[in-house]
């Protein structure tokens, strides 16, 4: 028989582990991964004007025509 016991609270898991033990019950601790919650940055406060001012100015920004000859046709 297999009895997976999971809390977050390490002290009622040794107490569990302990009566375990005075029982002779036979016990594998088995390591899970650890997950890591995300943790959203807190962003800085940047003026609309200041975004809009560098807005298409990267290399990797596509031109004017480029964009009207993909999003015109798809719009029928």
């Amino acid at each position: 028989m297999e009895l997976i016991l999971k809390s977050n609270s390490k002290s009622k898991l040794d107490k569990v582990l302990a009566l375990a033990r005075e029982l002779g019950i036979r016990v594998e601790q088995k390591e899970e991964p650890v997950t890591k919650t995300a943790v959203v940055p807190k962003g800085k406060a940047v003026p609309a004007s200041t975004l809009l001012e560098s807005f298409g100015k990267g290399s990797d920004f596509p031109s004017t025509d480029e964009v009207r000859s993909k999003a015109w046709p798809s719009s029928w």
